[in-house]
């Protein structure tokens, strides 16, 4: 996807067993980082405001998936996808309201604590909670 209008360049390194593409724009601490594997072509997210970074990496299972947009005052997401486990962890910093949301095969845990100065999310999902998504952060957490 395109780089806000300050982008300064792009960086695309492909090898036989992955297909990365790591656009980056400095500007504002804005930075794209977009990993997808042969199995599966990953989407990322268009930036959105200032200081707001993307990194989102899928597998085959759950390669349709996309992260809930961040609202106005958020810093960062990170989306990871595997097979292996079934996580959602949101996390979004304190002082900038925040969530976090754990989920395993065994136990369905929902604890948001609001941590501290900037605004990250974490995410990730197996097939099994590919659907999930985390809840959007309150305004004034």
């Amino acid at each position: 996807p395109p780089c806000p209008e300050a982008a300064t360049g792009w960086e695309v390194a492909e090898t036989a067993e992955v297909v990365t593409q790591t656009p980056k724009c400095p500007e504002a601490a804005m930075g794209w980082e977009v990993v997808a594997t042969a199995e599966v072509a990953t989407q990322t997210p268009p930036c959105q405001e200032a200081e707001m970074g993307w990194v989102q990496a899928a597998t085959a299972e759950v390669a349709a998936e996309r992260p809930p947009p961040c609202p106005e005052a958020a810093t960062g997401w990170e989306v990871a996808e595997t097979a292996e486990v079934v996580t959602q962890t949101p996390k979004c910093p304190e002082a900038a309201m925040g969530w976090e949301v754990v989920a395993t095969a065994e136990v369905a845990t929902q604890t948001p604590p609001c941590q501290e100065a900037e605004m990250g999310w974490v995410q990730a999902a197996t097939a099994e909670v590919a659907a999930e998504r985390p809840p959007p952060c309150p305004e004034a957490a």
